[in-house]
């Protein structure tokens, strides 16, 4: 007998059909059929929303029954990739395409709000992991959309919320880089990969930064920086004290230089 028209790849029937996703549609047969086209649009609407909702509440359930931190970092991992928040796009996206940004990012905000409000009422281990995770997320999505003040706010809730980690450090290291502060940036990264729980991402960022900052000569504290790290430690110290004495830098910014020029002292021992 000659096969049905309405073929459809195994493996995808399957998995579509456990999500309730596909019907009979073949007039010729009645068996299902992927290629009618109100069941494709409903595959892509619903899909990825399913599985955003069935991992937000699954991280939900965890924080409320004091499952174990690494359930809520596999979690929340998950989540964050069926979520799939869009970055910040250049001003040459087409307009549609960023207002679809815009949504994505405002839709996966509104879980991680939901989730946080929920993980602050109770008092756990998985629920403060699960404050963390949200606090990130949060902070990571203002920062895709450009919001540089509302990002650092929430990394730094992240920071105060638990400070031995180095993801929080490397965040607000991504916002100074994105907002012209390249030292600050390479101060923020080395903090993130030195933290007693470090962010391994963060060293190679930090490594990435002072290659930038070797660009940056018309900058004194970017070429006292490197002066440090190309070994010239006697030059550097020099240079720091000469902008310490004019009041060239701020004292955060000081401060900054001096961290990295000890840590550059003691690489080269």
């Amino acid at each position: 007998a000659k096969s049905c028209s309405a073929a459809r790849p195994v493996k995808l029937y399957t998995a579509l059909r456990s999500h309730k996703l596909v019907g009979p549609c073949c007039h010729r047969c009645g068996e299902e059929s992927l290629e009618a086209p109100s069941n494709v649009a409903k595959m892509t609407r619903s899909l990825p929303h399913q599985l955003a909702q069935t991992h937000a509440a699954a991280l939900e359930r965890t924080m409320a029954s004091g499952g174990t931190t690494v359930d809520v970092d596999t979690l929340d991992r998950a989540l964050w990739k069926a979520l799939k928040p869009a970055r910040a796009l250049t001003g040459r996206t087409p307009r549609r395409h960023r207002r679809m940004a815009t949504r994505s990012r405002a839709r996966a905000a509104g879980v991680y709000e939901e989730l946080l409000a929920k993980a602050k009422v109770r008092d756990n281990a998985a629920s403060k992991r699960g404050r963390y995770r949200c606090l990130l997320r949060l902070g990571d999505l203002r920062r895709y959309g450009g919001d540089a003040k509302r990002a650092t706010a929430w990394y730094e809730r992240a920071r105060r919320a638990e400070p031995g980690r180095g993801e929080a450090e490397n965040g607000l290291g991504a916002v100074a880089q994105a907002t012209g502060r390249p030292v600050t940036a390479a101060y923020l990264y080395w903090r993130g990969s030195r933290a007693a729980r470090p962010f391994r991402p963060a060293a190679r960022n930090f490594k990435a930064m002072i290659e930038i900052l070797r660009g940056r000569a018309d900058d004194e504290a970017a070429s006292t920086v490197v002066l440090a790290f190309d070994g010239d430690a006697a030059a550097a110290s020099a240079r720091l004290a000469d902008l310490r004495a004019r009041k060239a830098l701020s004292a955060s910014r000081l401060a900054e230089c001096e961290a990295l020029l000890e840590h550059a002292a003691r690489r080269m021992q």
